[in-house]
């Protein structure tokens, strides 16, 4: 299943309905080296530099400077801050919040996602929102980071895969965990065993707890690719039970965007 948009104008503040997620795509290897000098001096704090120069390696200090071009720039598509002007801060569990928003700002829900070289912010207004992204390309051993912390009957059903797409949905359902963690705000203080997902067709997906009384009730989950290389999931709930629209957008920061295709490969029934 297909999703495709249209070119917006880079400049034009965007509206954004309540009931649609905004997805923005950066990828660290397409940016010319030139404006990896630019984020730093023109968009970064002094904070965000002095953290920048702590990074050993060089890929990994492109893609925390792209990190923070890209949710400046595009955190400033929905309000009248100046990319450069936004100051944040974190919650006792580590996600980003913004400090001192105006009221406007205090009504965008927004998360943040790197892996391998691909960064991912999505926003919406209102609600909770949680994304996560990760490369099939990962060389950690999904699988094996599954049986320590996926859900039983999880492990059952994943186990009886095909090699090929076992390692496919191990990587998707851990995208999915993720992201519904970073949705609530709990972070890793969850335990990732204390609930799972289960594919009930090709294109639906269901959440389930050991704990009924903490059943995913008003949570929607997508499952999607981005690109050929990345999946990503994204989590939110405080828009009733109508599934969010989700539109893509590959961004450079500072230069360009455009809308994108994506293929979705499940959300929640």
């Amino acid at each position: 299943m297909r999703h495709v948009g249209q070119v917006d104008a880079l400049h034009e503040r965007l509206e954004l309905p309540q009931g649609q997620i905004h997805l923005w795509m950066a990828t660290c290897s397409e940016i010319e080296p030139a404006l990896f000098e630019r984020y730093r001096q023109e968009l970064l704090c002094e904070e965000e530099r002095a953290i920048e120069s702590t990074f050993h390696f060089a890929h990994d200090r492109r893609q925390y400077l792209v990190t923070r071009a890209l949710v400046r720039c595009v955190l400033s598509r929905y309000s009248l801050r100046a990319a450069a002007d936004w100051r944040f801060g974190k919650t006792a569990h580590g996600r980003p919040t913004i400090l001192c928003p105006s009221e406007e700002e205090r009504e965008l829900s927004f998360n943040i996602s790197h892996g391998a070289g691909v960064v991912l912010v999505g926003v919406m207004r209102g609600g909770q929102l949680g994304i996560d992204t990760e490369s099939y390309e990962r060389r950690d051993d999904f699988v094996a980071i599954g049986q320590r912390c996926f859900r039983a009957d999880e492990v059952s059903t994943l186990d009886r895969l095909a090699p090929v797409q076992r390692w496919q949905r191990y990587v998707g359902y851990w995208t999915l965990k993720e992201a519904y963690v970073k949705a609530t705000g709990a972070g890793l203080a969850t335990a990732f065993d204390c609930f799972g997902f289960h594919r009930l067709d090709d294109e639906r997906i269901e959440c389930r707890f050991d704990d009924p009384g903490q059943q995913a009730t008003g949570w929607h989950f997508s499952l999607l690719e981005p690109n050929v290389t990345h999946v990503a999931a994204v989590c939110c709930a405080g828009h009733g039970t109508r599934a969010p629209h989700l539109l893509l957008r590959r961004i450079c920061p500072l230069v360009s965007e455009h809308f994108v295709d994506f293929t979705f490969l499940a959300r929640s029934a």
